[in-house]
């Protein structure tokens, strides 16, 4: 199955976490990188590298020259701090394969239109598979554009991950973004499921602040979730004001309505909670 994959390149720890924070809310599995000698992509993965220009494997055009060698489904945006960076360093590296450059100031809605512009190139059907959520194992669907919650699902069949000769042609298979390691469990995003059971029912009874955090949640299954990013997610600029009891609150509502399936919403006393499925 074909993973898509965001990398930060960069030490500049407050550009990192921010970048980060904007394309998690976006269920993007993002990975955040000191230097790209540390750039591993897992095998069937497309992705987007993000890469400050100077950081180690990253100085000089000819370095994005032998990063791109081999990888056909990488690209790679380059960026620096506002008037860091001459013009023909930045023809250099738009030249030598980067498909765009940025600097750290961008703001983020632009930033993310780019990205969402740069990964519709990778793989044409990312529009369709982001507004459907399904857990690791297929049970549980989210539909976040009508903000419905369904359950009783049969885990869906496999799609073959054999790319055609001569690389990729047509729709790539589902993605699985979110925030997961090689080796854990993903979650599959699709325009639509199939193999529904006769065990199938929706949960119509969940307020907009408990599909919001289910929806977090479910996006990043198997990560622990932190109390302060679901009450900056929720309630934005007011999450200061915001008691961080009042997400246990919703939480423990939430474990309710979920009926069998709230016993995978686990609390980790002292961080957040994380989904996990028995």
């Amino acid at each position: 199955m074909v993973r898509l994959i965001l990398w930060i390149a960069t030490p500049d720890k407050e550009t990192a976490n921010r970048w980060y924070n904007l394309f998690s809310r976006e269920c993007f599995q993002t990975i955040q990188l000191l230097s790209l000698s540390a750039l591993d992509p897992p095998p069937e993965s497309w992705g987007l590298i993000f890469a400050e220009i100077g950081v180690e494997g990253m100085a000089a055009p000819k370095d994005l020259n032998m990063l791109l060698q081999g990888r056909k489904n990488i690209s790679v945006i380059v960026f620096s701090g506002p008037g860091k960076t001459g013009n023909a360093l930045i023809s250099g590296f738009l030249e030598s394969g980067a498909d765009d450059f940025i600097t750290t100031d961008i703001d983020e809605k632009v930033l993310l239109s780019k990205t969402k512009a740069h990964i519709r190139r990778l793989l044409p059907n990312l529009n369709a598979a982001r507004t459907i959520i399904v857990s690791g194992n297929g049970d549980i669907e989210i539909d976040r554009l009508k903000r419905t919650v369904k359950t009783g699902f049969s885990a869906p069949a496999k799609p073959s991950t054999t790319a055609p000769a001569g690389g990729h042609s047509g729709p790539p298979p589902p993605i699985q973004p979110g925030g997961h390691s090689a080796g854990q469990p993903a979650h599959r995003l699709c325009g639509g499921c199939g193999g529904k059971s006769k065990k199938e029912r929706i949960i119509e009874n969940l307020t907009p602040k408990e599909f919001d955090i289910f929806s977090l949640l479910l996006c990043k299954e198997g990560e622990i979730v932190p109390r302060s990013f679901l009450m900056e997610e929720l309630w934005k600029e007011r999450s200061g004001e915001v008691n961080c009891e009042t997400i246990d609150k919703h939480v423990e509502t939430l474990r309710r309505k979920l009926g069998p399936y709230g016993k995978n919403i686990k609390t980790v006393y002292g961080a957040g909670y994380v989904y996990k499925a028995v």
